[in-house]
């Protein structure tokens, strides 16, 4: 990932030395030169001897070994805008009788959570996205759906994720896309877009020709770039695609594609994204998925 957030672990180990030579009675004991001894591990990180008591006529002294790591950030700042496909495939099964959706929308209130926990320094935004239930606003930015500014209030983000509804039939995921970037702080900060699907786009911002057209795929693809390039972290997440093989459906499309076609060429691949960071994740997976990692912001 482009900008790894580092958490950093403090470890405090303190030695506390008693040393007594009061088996020899006709010792003097003096102090010479104060024991303070400090060695750099890292740029933040120190290794520290001193003296911390003396007992001259007793002959004992006690000394402290310590070791700081002051290694950046414990907690993530900055903003996350989660961008979620309400599209009716989401209301499918994924595991028995639970929806997609479900697995989705627990694991993004278990990820707000994790990451606000005693957490004032980062804000979470909130952008549904399907196509709109009036038919003659398909295709665009109303196709997505604010579903919370940028917030810190753990308790109204995951009751805003809970009340999420249905919507249009397609995925127009430009429009989620376009909707989350625009709702950015103006703020010099970090900012982090993560992507929630479970199918290949087939509509786009004033798309042509048709679902699934060429068209759709650039705009898509082209979005993606924009935004990447623009500085913010782009991480998608693209689940619920049962058969890659099988073929896209399509109308006046300029040539047939499988799902793995077209996903690679709207995402491209883990080792080769279109923009960012790019997983596909198993629908049984979902929930053990969506959380930050001491290593990085997220891990598969």
């Amino acid at each position: 990932m482009k900008n790894k957030i580092i958490l950093s672990i403090f470890l405090l180990v303190v030695l506390i030395a008693n040393f007594s030579f009061a088996s020899y009675e006709n010792v003097t004991m003096s102090v010479v030169e104060e024991p303070v001894c400090t060695i750099n591990i890292s740029e933040n990180s120190k290794f520290e001897k001193k003296l911390i008591s003396k007992d001259l006529e007793n002959k004992e002294v006690t000394l402290q070994l310590q070791i700081n790591n002051n290694e950046g950030s414990t907690k993530p700042t900055g903003e996350v805008m989660l961008v979620i496909d309400n599209s009716s495939s989401m209301e499918d099964p994924a595991s028995g009788t639970t929806t997609r959706k479900s697995l989705v929308l627990n694991s993004v209130k278990t990820l707000i959570t994790n990451l606000l926990k005693d957490n004032t320094k980062l804000k979470i935004g909130i952008v549904s996205f399907s196509t709109n239930i009036d038919a003659s606003k398909e295709g665009t930015i109303e196709d997505a759906n604010l579903v919370s500014a940028l917030s810190n209030d753990v308790t109204s983000l995951t009751k805003a994720v809970s009340n999420i509804e249905a919507t249009g039939v397609r995925t127009d995921l430009d429009s989620g896309i376009t909707l989350a970037n625009q709702n950015f702080s103006s703020e010099n900060n970090s900012k982090y877009m993560i992507v929630l699907t479970d199918g290949v786009p087939n509509v786009a911002i004033d798309f042509k020709d048709s679902y699934f057209s060429d068209d759709v795929i650039s705009k898509t693809k082209s979005k993606l770039q924009s935004i990447s390039k623009s500085g913010i972290n782009i991480i998608t997440m693209l689940t619920g695609i049962n058969n890659e093989d099988s073929i896209v459906s399509s109308v006046n499309a300029s040539k047939q594609r499988t799902y793995k076609q077209y996903i690679e060429e709207v995402f491209g691949t883990k080792s080769n994204p279109t923009a960012g960071t790019f997983y596909y994740i198993k629908d049984d997976a979902i929930e053990k998925t969506q959380y930050w990692k001491e290593d990085d912001f997220y891990t598969v």
